[in-house]
């Protein structure tokens, strides 16, 4: 009877263990991954033409990673086309075919086209950007009572919009943008 008593209990613990473990809702990631499977990046080789390369020259690559493709009986549906900041093309393809995908001469990478949500927790009013005091530490200076009031800022840019409201909309003594030199000569 104690035999029958322990191998019982056994059985209960692992149906119970098996509820907890297995008998899961698909979580997001494995829902996501439904909604994108076939879908890739496939970088090209070439530098995107931010870099330099010129149009022609990103043209001609995808043509003949389009070629390749076609002439490997890949079944791809091309679905955009990347080359100014990025160079490569977003597909549609089977995942059994990916590897051969890798295969043709000017590929450098293929990454799966992957679902991103924005945070439901996160207020977009939550981010404190207009003046951005706590991301650069002016909180805790205000805080200690420092006020700025006596001090002095360089500041060596391209250019200052004095005419911007932030800056007082001015130039000059009494104004929050006193002086300033161009050294470009343009202006």
């Amino acid at each position: 009877m104690p035999r029958f008593t322990a191998a019982g209990l056994c059985g209960i613990l692992a149906l119970v263990l098996s509820v907890f473990t297995g008998a899961q809702e698909p979580s997001g990631s494995a829902a996501q991954a439904e909604g994108t499977r076939g879908l890739w990046f496939v970088e090209l080789s070439s530098p995107p033409a931010a870099d330099g390369t010129s149009a022609a020259v990103l043209e001609q690559e995808r043509n003949a990673f389009r070629a390749a493709a076609a002439e490997r009986g890949l079944q791809i549906q091309e679905r955009y086309s990347f080359s100014s900041l990025w160079n490569g093309v977003s597909i549609r393809i089977s995942p059994n075919d990916v590897g051969r995908l890798a295969a043709i001469p000017g590929v450098r990478a293929i990454y799966p086209v992957q679902l991103a949500y924005a945070d439901p927790e996160r207020s977009p009013d939550s981010a404190e950007l207009y003046t951005a005091l706590a991301q650069t530490g002016a909180d805790v200076a205000q805080a200690a009572g420092y006020t700025g009031a006596g001090i002095r800022v360089a500041v060596i840019d391209s250019g200052t919009d004095y005419q911007h409201p932030d800056l007082g909309g001015c130039f000059g003594p009494g104004c929050r943008v006193e002086e300033g030199y161009d050294f470009v000569g343009d202006a």
